[in-house]
């Protein structure tokens, strides 16, 4: 039960981490905000909640130079 639930909470992070990584690299990239908002629907097709937008966030102030969350 254990080993479900901690490949369950690094599936969740990962989800956040990577997210907020390629945000990050397409608007170091200058990519459009259409395809920056495409990147949020491939990771959350049902949407990001408030908590999810709010990881992803703090995820892209840590790794973009600029630290523009938007």
């Amino acid at each position: 039960m254990i080993d479900t639930l901690d490949l369950v909470i690094d599936t969740i992070v990962a989800k956040h981490l990577e997210t907020g990584a390629l945000i990050c690299a397409l608007r170091l990239e200058g990519e459009s905000e259409a395809l920056i908002a495409e990147a949020w629907t491939m990771h959350f097709p049902e949407g990001p909640s408030r908590d999810d937008q709010l990881l992803v966030n703090s995820t892209i102030r840590q790794l973009c130079p600029t630290g523009k969350a938007r």
